[in-house]
């Protein structure tokens, strides 16, 4: 398996393809294998990279190690070690956070960046009020809100297969992912986001619903919005057709 040494850890990640560089970040409930309707479509054009953020699955964390707050260098680090200057970026939910957090940092290294079913880790007292009443009504295990309801009734092999691949993280230590909500990125803070944002999200989703994912991209200057119907948290997982033609037709513009 490769590794790329980064920041104190070894982190998994796999290549595909060649031509220009498109990275994908996963969610909380995913790891590089979640990507695996995208990598083969992807690599036909692009050199497609998909990896395990730290403490997922084969990128291990050791003891007392940052978290999630870590992801954003750590990808900053992968792109070093595979020799990549600029990139294309998509990060589902969690992996939005990465997205941005990297962007801020580092806006001349990314061509084009699609926020999937997240609102990362942007604070606004509006968009704080929308979350709380988000987690109010939201189990503790959110496994069958990872997709829509129909997917779990009529294609149950996907939902295993979902299952199969989120049962390969192992568990974090407390807190893990959320220190970089404190103080989290401002609506100010979105003004060093140079590159074109494409949102998208899930008629359905019940985690990142719709008005939060839209009241997110508002704060962007050159951010579109794309709602997918029939789908849930996992756009990409549910409806990879959509989800791939969206998200190309969109790198396409921007090139």
């Amino acid at each position: 398996m490769p590794k790329a040494p980064v920041n104190g850890i070894e982190l998994h990640y796999e290549a595909e393809g060649e031509g220009p560089a498109v990275v994908f970040c996963h969610g909380v409930g995913g790891n590089h294998m979640s990507w695996w309707q995208q990598v083969p479509e992807f690599a036909r054009d692009f050199r497609a990279v998909v990896f395990d953020q730290r403490g997922f699955a084969e990128s291990r964390l050791p003891p007392e190690a940052p978290g999630a707050e870590a992801f954003a260098d750590d990808l900053a680090g992968l792109l070093d070690h595979l020799g990549i200057d600029e990139a294309y970026l998509v990060g589902q939910s969690m992996g939005g956070r990465t997205v941005l957090n990297f962007a801020r940092r580092h806006p001349h290294r990314v061509k084009a960046m699609v926020m999937a079913a997240t609102m990362a880790n942007i604070r606004t007292p509006e968009l704080d009020q929308m979350r709380r009443e988000v987690r109010e009504r939201l189990p503790k295990d959110r496994l069958l809100l990872s997709m829509s309801a129909r997917v779990w009734e009529e294609r149950p092999h996907l939902g295993f297969l979902y299952k199969l691949i989120r049962s390969r993280n192992p568990d974090r230590p407390k807190n893990f992912l959320f220190r970089d909500n404190v103080p989290g990125t401002t609506a100010e803070d979105l003004t060093s986001v140079t590159a074109p944002v494409l949102f998208i999200v899930g008629e359905e989703d019940q985690i990142a619903p719709p008005p939060c994912v839209e009241t997110a991209s508002r704060l962007f200057p050159n951010a579109r919005l794309v709602r997918v119907p029939e789908a849930g948290h996992s756009v990409y997982f549910e409806q990879p057709q959509v989800f791939n033609r969206v998200v190309r037709e969109f790198f396409d513009e921007c090139r």
